[in-house]
């Protein structure tokens, strides 16, 4: 079952793994070789990690009260699918 939930600090590695892989995966052949492997070297999972547990922790935090980021979780393995 999928579940549509907001966002939490602790879900930020998951969402750095889903969002570098699609942007990886998306954009390989559709840009420059050199660019696409310059983006993949400097782009990590960690680099992204970090920014999206910033973002979510100035939402929790209310600093970014415009801002909301939700998830769609499948709840069977925990996974973030969206």
């Amino acid at each position: 079952m999928i579940t549509i939930r907001p966002a939490q600090p602790q879900d930020a590695d998951g969402m750095a793994h889903m969002m570098v892989d699609a942007y990886l995966a998306a954009h390989h052949g559709h840009v420059p070789e050199e660019a696409w492997q310059r983006r993949k070297a400097e782009w990590t999972y960690d680099v992204s990690a970090r920014a999206w547990r910033r973002s979510l922790v100035e939402i929790v935090d209310g600093v970014a009260t415009q801002n909301c980021i939700f998830l769609a979780v499948d709840e069977d393995s925990d996974n973030i699918v969206v």
